[in-house]
């Protein structure tokens, strides 16, 4: 026999966690614990370099800046994965001739933060 069950509760900023109890006629007991984390607040991130509308007649630039969360995060340049180092990255782009547009992203999993910016 199996039973549906539901509700609600408040979550604190953080983790939190939930724990279920379920005891039938017979006296068998099951507990099942989860946390749940609740994040209402969006990550950092600062690009430090280069600067907007910057001009360079090199084949690529290094982007580079700060990025933190309380919670743990990940942060993509134009989309390749880059490790964030005591809270500092830096990630090398290619570029091509002309304008380019370099994006930076964190994302903790709830919430994000975008950057975007023009090469040329």
């Amino acid at each position: 026999c199996s039973s549906d069950l539901s509700g609600s509760l408040n979550l604190v900023y953080g983790a939190n966690v939930l724990v279920t109890t379920a005891t039938d006629t017979a006296g068998n007991t099951t507990i099942d614990t989860r946390t749940v984390t609740r994040d209402t607040v969006q990550p950092a991130l600062a690009v430090t370099a280069p600067t907007n509308g910057s001009s360079t007649t090199a084949d690529s630039v290094t982007v580079s800046g700060t990025a933190s969360d309380a919670n743990p995060f990940t942060l993509t340049v134009n989309g390749i994965a880059t490790t964030v180092s005591a809270g500092a990255f830096s990630r090398k782009v290619a570029l091509v001739v002309g304008s380019n547009t370099i994006t930076t992203v964190v994302s903790d999993g709830v919430m994000s933060a975008t950057n975007s910016f023009e090469v040329v």
